[in-house]
């Protein structure tokens, strides 16, 4: 699956501090099939996919927290994330939409594990966005 897309050394050591056990969590929490042997840049890129689908049906618990992330993108990235979340393409935006979303998935899902992983999830996400994948990645 990750054929197409590629982590950044920088995303690459980020996301290999996420605990298995939380990752795990995070890909049930997004009703993704949890498999047997994690094989970590594969499962990665099956997240990324699901984040995008999630963020065009909800929105994403994007919080005032994750705003040096969000500053951090590149115009591209962060309109990329932006139009997949269905706000306008800055900043103070993607917040306000965000903490509406994490108001109502807190709600809806205490303790999910997405609002704590997205700010290590932005980046390679918006990259991600800004390229899908190919029809052959897509499951």
């Amino acid at each position: 699956m990750p054929g197409s897309f590629a982590f950044t050394d920088a995303e690459r050591a980020l996301l290999g501090q996420i605990p298995e056990d939380d990752l795990i969590v995070l890909v049930a929490d997004l009703d993704l099939e949890v498999p047997e042997v994690v094989q970590r840049d594969a499962l990665l890129v099956q997240v990324l996919d699901r984040l995008g689908e999630v963020a065009r049906a909800e929105g994403l618990p994007i919080s005032r927290y994750d705003r040096e992330e969000l500053a951090g993108l590149p115009p591209d990235e962060l309109r990329a994330l932006a139009d997949a979340c269905g706000c306008p393409a800055n900043v103070d935006a993607l917040i306000k939409m965000g903490e509406r979303v994490y108001k109502r998935s807190a709600r809806a899902r205490p303790g999910a594990a997405l609002p704590l992983l997205l700010p290590s999830l932005l980046a390679p996400l918006a990259r991600r966005l800004r390229t899908p994948a190919p029809a052959s990645d897509r499951r």
